[in-house]
């Protein structure tokens, strides 16, 4: 179906400039037990990571050939079809029989702090309860760390934009807020009966605002990579919020967030004491996501190519691109709600 298709290359870059991972690593707790079972915690960390594997693209132009309206550079020649845009293939790059030549360079880092608050409340008999809240930010310049295709972990701006490294900012897996609760109760007798009910809720995944998948629109071969001019992205749509950062005259990278999400969890267990006492089996039922969020493939194109115009290249490299408002930013795509599951189990309990 690809008439011009290149192959792709990957290795790491050698000698003194690859290293091993380094880790810098903190905790610290506190705890106090309460009367009537109550047990009060506090714990908060720090991790930091060095040397963690970046993509670099080595087959790019080491010169662009003009760049676009939104002063966006471009390698190589970009070519329009419907609502998708590309690089045309062999143009731009510094080896025509390759498409991604790229190395595993040892430039990338991580930062993540979280603190921990949790109440915890257990008794033999009645009602326990437990509860917890986690705040935690974690930042990088790891590009695409969620997407199997190795040209979505490429920079839309190596050199900088503006003066400004693009790269570095929130993390693709940052989460700031993760809540748990539960309330179970447990009956008397010889054949106790236990009942729980669990609610979880944590923040959506950050994204960047950016193009339908597919549309490059700076001809380094990644359909997924690029953000689009600040201004241009809404303030927040059904399903997606954003801060409206800019870094260079763009969007900031992961400036965006998905809506937050949250389940419940019910749970029923009948414990049967062994001969020999002191030993019992517990036969389990759990069933996940008896009540979920609506979940999905959410639109986080901001823009889009307009299909009924045609983009322009003038003869100094100079490329109009049809840019289009989205005006289903924020929207599903496609909705794939968090699957209904019912566990049983049989546990030994000592």
């Amino acid at each position: 179906l690809a008439p011009s298709r290149g192959a792709s290359l990957t290795f790491f870059t050698g000698g003194k400039t690859y290293h091993a991972p380094k880790t810098l690593k903190g905790d610290i707790g506190l705890s106090r037990a309460l009367r009537g079972g109550v047990m009060i915690q506090v714990v908060g960390s720090y991790h930091h990571t060095d040397y963690l594997l970046r993509r670099v693209d080595l087959n790019r132009s080491p010169n662009s050939s003009g760049q676009t309206q939104e002063a966006r550079p471009v390698y190589g020649t970009l070519v329009q079809q419907g609502g998708l845009v590309s690089g045309a293939p062999g143009v731009g790059r510094r080896f025509l029989d390759f498409d991604i030549v790229s190395a595993l360079s040892s430039t990338g880092f991580s930062d993540h702090y979280e603190v921990t608050a949790a109440v915890d409340r257990q008794v033999p008999r009645g009602i326990s309860l437990s509860a917890s809240y986690t705040y935690s930010r974690t930042r990088d310049n790891i590009i695409g760390a969620l997407s199997p295709n190795p040209a979505d972990r490429l920079s839309p701006f190596p050199d900088g934009i503006n003066g400004a490294n693009w790269d570095e900012g929130r993390s693709d897996l940052d989460i700031p807020h993760r809540v748990a609760a539960m309330a179970e109760y447990r009956s008397g007798g010889r054949y106790p009966i236990s009942l729980g009910l669990r609610g979880r809720f944590r923040s959506g995944l950050p994204f960047t605002p950016g193009f339908r998948s597919g549309v490059d629109v700076n001809g380094d071969l990644s359909g997924n990579n690029d953000p689009v001019q600040a201004g241009s992205v809404p303030t927040t749509g059904q399903y997606a919020t954003c801060a409206g950062g800019a870094v260079g005259g763009f969007a900031e990278r992961n400036g965006c967030r998905d809506k937050a999400v949250g389940a419940l969890d019910l749970r029923v267990a009948v414990n049967v004491p062994m001969k020999g006492g002191g030993t019992s089996l517990a036969f389990t039922v759990d069933a996940f996501n008896l009540v979920s969020s609506v979940t999905g493939i959410v639109d986080h194109a901001a823009m889009l190519i307009d299909p009924t115009k045609t983009l322009t290249t003038d003869a100094n490299g100079g490329v109009t691109l049809p840019l289009l408002a989205n005006p289903r930013f924020g929207s599903l795509l496609s909705r794939r709600g968090e699957p209904r599951l019912v566990r049983f189990g049989l546990r030994v309990e000592y």
